[in-house]
């Protein structure tokens, strides 16, 4: 559901107020993202920000596709943590 969420916000099919919602969600991952380490931040905006997907991301890295899937994976339970705090993430 969440992956269906975030496309749809991405790909600007939200109404009035879910895109108030994704530019706050936007404008408090900007100011998280930081603390996610340099890796998995680099992975998590090539794949939801520039919407690459996991063998695009591997072969622009020159990683395996299984630690682009793991990356993705910590940045994602990162921010997770980070927007709960917020109360942004649910």
């Amino acid at each position: 559901m969440r992956k269906k969420k975030m496309k749809k916000l991405l790909n600007g099919e939200e109404t009035a107020g879910e895109q108030t919602e994704q530019n706050e969600l936007w404008d408090h991952l900007s100011l998280v993202l930081p603390k996610v380490p340099p890796m998995s931040a680099k992975v998590f905006q090539l794949t939801y920000v520039s919407g690459f997907n996991r063998k695009e991301v591997a072969e622009l890295m020159g990683i395996s596709p299984s630690t682009v899937k793991h990356q993705l994976a910590r940045s994602l339970r990162i921010l997770r943590g980070l927007l709960e705090r917020v109360k942004l993430y649910t």
